[in-house]
């Protein structure tokens, strides 16, 4: 009798065991996210810091699942969940439809490009699926009215392009051409650009046309600019059209002393050559990144997977740096919707609580500005094009480099200025600086 008793015992902790570890597992969920990534253009032509966005957003899906945040539930982004769209405007909103359909899908991330970014935002709207971009700074996007399923971890063109037309001013501009393409970024960059020409008293010389326009033209277009004598450009473009600049720039002799350009968008190594060796002594601003060891971790493990020694000014590992907090971005709302008792979390009830978050990114604070789809501050470095390097060998023959260590490839952008937007001042170390040609600045020509 006791016997049978001690088994019925044994027998009913072991079922309470199953149950207890049943409704656990019942218990913990996948919140399943959806990735539209640029990891190549239109033209076909490698985009690598689509690439790197990409894989620094699975590296931080891993950490926030490792890291406990969210208790026992995990994010996720199956490798069918995700879209190379290529930067492209034309069918984004079809490739972002087919994703928002897809079962328990609570967030987008990604969107890197600011015109298709519009589109997407759009028909996450219809389906109440927030879209999180790293990368899509268009003015327009900044309207909760117009996107009230949007935010983004980076900040409009009125920080990130106005900053160029500074730039130029501290280097003695008078005038300033401004060169965008027609899209929703470049439109939105070009009139925040030209506000603060005016506002600092530069005319704003304005040249606009579409994507991927054929180099004869530009060609043609930055000829007229040069016979008029002007001599700083702001280049308001994704980086092919951007690329196509500076060759017309090359091939018309404008890339010596005595020219000055301005860029939104950085070069990178997947660039060919001739066009980053017009491009030395350039502008570009980007994301100033904290220094510390998890930055120094990320950019370990992304050189492993790439097999190759990532430089921290690299631009690639910008993005990269902007994926991994896209991610968190979307974590830390969770777990502010889980504080607050919410169940069965939609992209609906999620998208409050992005709006609430406040956490330090490996690229500073995150936080975004109420009343928009801003973040509230975000720190630049003003970049200036050096060309290509080994981090550990220095400057190298870039084509003996791409025949036998391909993987090798970096470019290198210094930083040479801080726009500091607790104070909304820019600083710029002169003695940093080299000029378009190579040339040093001289004190004279400066503000």
């Amino acid at each position: 009798m006791i016997m049978n008793r001690v088994y019925v015992q044994k027998t009913l902790l072991l079922l309470a065991i199953i149950l207890f570890t049943a409704v656990g597992s019942v218990q913990a969920k996948e919140y399943q996210l959806a990735g539209m990534f640029s990891l190549s253009y239109a033209n076909g032509l490698k985009a690598d810091w689509g690439n790197y966005a990409l894989q620094c957003a699975q590296f931080a899906i891993e950490d926030v699942n490792n890291s406990g945040i969210l208790g026992d539930d995990k994010l996720a982004m199956k490798e069918e969940n995700i879209s190379n769209y290529r930067c492209r405007i034309q069918g984004s909103d079809v490739i972002a439809e087919k994703l928002f359909k897809k079962k328990n899908i609570i967030a987008m991330v990604g969107a890197d490009c600011s015109g298709p970014a519009v589109k997407i935002a759009k028909v996450g709207a219809k389906y109440k699926i927030p879209t999180i971009s790293y990368g899509s700074n268009a003015e327009s996007l900044s309207s909760v009215e117009n996107f009230p399923y949007f935010i983004r971890v980076v900040s409009p063109s009125s920080v990130i392009d106005t900053s160029l037309i500074r730039t130029a001013q501290h280097f003695g501009a008078k005038t300033i051409s401004i060169f965008h393409t027609t899209d929703a970024w470049g439109m939105g960059g070009m009139e925040s650009a030209a506000a603060e020409a005016k506002k600092l008293g530069l005319k704003a010389d304005i040249c606009g046309y579409p994507r991927n326009t054929n180099f004869y033209k530009v060609f043609t277009w930055l000829s007229r600019k040069k016979a008029m004598g002007i001599k700083h450009f702001a280049i308001i473009m994704p980086v092919p059209d951007t690329y196509t600049v500076y060759m017309a720039a090359k091939s018309l002799g404008m890339t010596k002393s005595g020219y000055y350009f301005y860029s939104s968008e950085m070069l990178s190594a997947d660039n060919p050559p001739k066009g980053i060796y017009a491009a030395i002594g350039s502008f570009a601003p980007k994301a100033k990144m904290p220094e510390g060891k998890k930055i120094d971790q990320l950019r370990e493990k992304l050189s492993k997977v790439e097999g190759k020694i990532i430089d921290a000014n690299d631009v690639t590992f910008y993005w990269g740096v902007m994926g991994y907090d896209n991610i968190w971005a979307v974590a830390h709302a969770i777990k502010l919707a889980k504080d607050d008792g919410v169940t069965n979390i939609t992209g609906e009830k999620l998208m409050p609580y992005l709006r609430k978050i406040n956490y330090e990114g490996l690229s500073g604070k995150i936080s975004i500005r109420p009343g928009t789809n801003d973040r509230a501050a975000m720190d630049l470095n003003i970049m200036n094009l050096r060309g290509y390097a080994d981090p550990e060998n220095g400057y190298f023959n870039h084509w003996l480099r791409k025949i036998f260590a391909p993987k090798s490839l970096n470019i290198v952008y210094e930083p040479i200025g801080v726009l500091d937007s607790t104070n909304d001042t820019l600083s710029i170390d002169i003695n940093k600086v080299i000029l378009t040609g190579g040339g040093k600045p001289c004190a004279s020509c400066l503000k």
